[in-house]
């Protein structure tokens, strides 16, 4: 067994040792831990220190002769009788773990506990340290909840930077603007699909008049949505196509051949207004 100071210097026993000397002795020594110590035989508590019972609530008096999941929380019972038979049977299980053991008040106390094997006036005995880390788990909950925050906000930016509005009955525009990478693809071809759907549009004009670079990439995620609106049965057409994006297109060989495209959003809505005046 291992007791350890806040110093790092640390006091060892063999797991397989004799516990020898003066019980006053072992109890001074123990009693300066600030982590809870405690021993367990035959299915009793046969001794805790002051640090044990203050994190629960109690006084060392509290716990002695107490069966040995007295303090634990229901959920952790099952576990820590099954790995304390396996332990005296000699089993390798793991000696460090985290469980919730119960204060006096009724309340769950986080806690990481250690235990060994040890052998006490010739017979098994299991002693063990808890240290209470429910300072860790509000830490951990609070950078989970930080975490749920930032991608909310970032969905919510990501949505704000794909608007797909409803200018006419029927007809959506996609205004696009900036840089376009894989997420921002994926998010603009489930938005239009979404609003397609929403609104039973027959019309999608992608208004790319904003977007900084055009490059394979780019107009392989646009082709795709263009692609994706029509498996819903929507017409789409690019609009927004200026004279240095039109020959950065042709020079990358991007094949836009069955792609309606415009050069300003007006000409495209042109075009949507003279094929609905001819219906």
């Amino acid at each position: 067994m291992v007791f350890r100071w806040d110093s790092g210097k640390e006091f060892k026993v063999s797991s397989t040792a004799v516990v020898h000397g003066s019980p006053q002795f072992y109890e001074r020594l123990i009693n300066t831990i600030h982590e809870g110590v405690f021993v367990v035989q035959e299915g009793r508590v046969i001794y805790v220190n002051p640090s044990f019972a203050t994190l629960l609530g109690g006084s060392p008096e509290d716990y002695i002769g107490r069966g040995m999941t007295d303090s634990i929380a229901p959920a952790y019972i099952d576990l820590i009788l099954e790995r304390n038979r396996r332990r005296l049977a000699g089993e390798d299980v793991p000696d460090e773990y985290e469980i919730e053991m119960l204060h006096q008040d009724g309340r769950s106390i986080p806690v990481y506990l250690r235990a060994e094997l040890i052998e006490l006036d010739g017979i098994p005995a299991t002693i063990g340290t808890v240290v209470d880390i429910s300072a860790q788990k509000r830490y951990e909950a609070e950078l989970r909840e930080n975490m749920n925050v930032i991608q909310r906000q970032q969905s919510a930016l990501m949505e704000l930077s794909t608007p797909v509005i409803q200018i006419w009955d029927g007809v959506l525009v996609l205004p696009v603007v900036g840089t376009i990478d894989s997420r921002r693809a994926a998010q603009i071809m489930e938005n239009v699909l979404t609003k397609i759907v929403e609104t039973a549009s027959e019309h999608l004009i992608i208004d790319i008049t904003g977007v900084v670079v055009v490059d394979t990439e780019v107009a392989n995620y646009l082709i795709k949505t263009v692609e994706a609106t029509r498996l819903l049965g929507t017409d789409c057409m690019l609009v927004g196509l200026s004279p240095v994006v039109a020959q950065t297109l042709v020079q990358i060989g991007v094949d836009l051949s069955n792609v309606k495209t415009y050069a300003s959003l007006q000409k495209g809505l042109q075009s949507i207004l003279a094929l609905k005046d001819t219906v």
